[in-house]
Parts: C-alpha cells; structure tokens; sequence
C-alpha cells in the first residue's frame, strides 16, 4: 500500500473522531484494523505492518500533541482560529502538521501536496489555498 493511501485512511480516521462520544483516540487499533469499512475500493488497498504503524503514529502523535499543533496552526491562519474551520480542513492541517513537525522522513512538499490532493478529493477545493499558506509557514517555521 502506498502512503497516500495510509494519508488518506489517517483523514477518515480523524474526521470520524470527531463525531465520536469520546475526544481521544483509545480505540485507535480496532480502527486501523477495521479500515475496510472506511476504504471505496478494500479490495484495492492491503495496510502492511509499516503502513498501520504509519497509521497509528500519526493518530496517537494527533492525540498527544493537539494543543501544540492548534496553536502552530492558529499562528499562521489570518483572522481564524482552528476550532472556526470545517472538520476536514482541521483534521488535514493536524495530520501535514504533526508530519512536518514531526516525521522527518518524508519531504516536506510531498507531505503538503498529499494534504492538498487528500482536501481537494474529500472536501472543497477553495480550501487548498489558505491550507497550502499554514502548511508552507510551518515548515518555514522548522527550517
């Protein structure tokens, strides 16, 4: 399976959270497991044991540094604040930007194009913009 498709189980994964009782992550294995049931095409796409680790990183790495990650977000949106934002475009700028600030084995612009592509195909394309802006400025900010 490629990482694209493991970026893109991450963005279901995370916006399905956000409609769930509970504001944490707990049940983060059975989700990974039962991926299927979030996948178009199941048939399509195998999760290897590097895959569901990817997988499971960033959710887990989400979870425990979300304050960190809103409030590097929140410093590069102009007249916003992450909590305004629709849930796709919150969940994608938590995943690019805990990969950025995080995971340092992927290029950074492979990283913010995957996040660009995943919003353009999920939700509104007007939305990669201002996207693109908070992810640039956060790496930016690392370099």
């Amino acid at each position: 399976m490629s990482r694209r498709f493991a970026r893109e189980l991450v963005l279901k994964i995370a916006f399905q959270m956000n409609f769930d009782d509970e504001d944490n992550l707990t049940d983060i294995a059975s989700t990974v497991e039962n991926y299927r049931e979030l996948d178009e095409e199941p048939q399509m796409h195998e999760l290897n044991d590097n895959d569901r680790m990817f997988v499971k990183d960033i959710l887990k790495g989400i979870e425990v540094n979300k304050a960190m990650l809103d409030q590097k977000i929140n410093e590069h949106l102009v007249n916003w604040t992450i909590d305004r934002l629709n849930i796709l475009d919150a969940a994608m700028l938590r995943i690019a930007a805990y990969e950025i600030l995080f995971l340092k084995d992927t290029p950074k612009a492979i990283i913010i194009n995957e996040a660009l592509n995943l919003v353009a195909r999920f939700g509104d394309e007007k939305s990669t913009k201002y996207i693109n802006a908070v992810l640039d400025n956060i790496d930016n900010d690392e370099a």
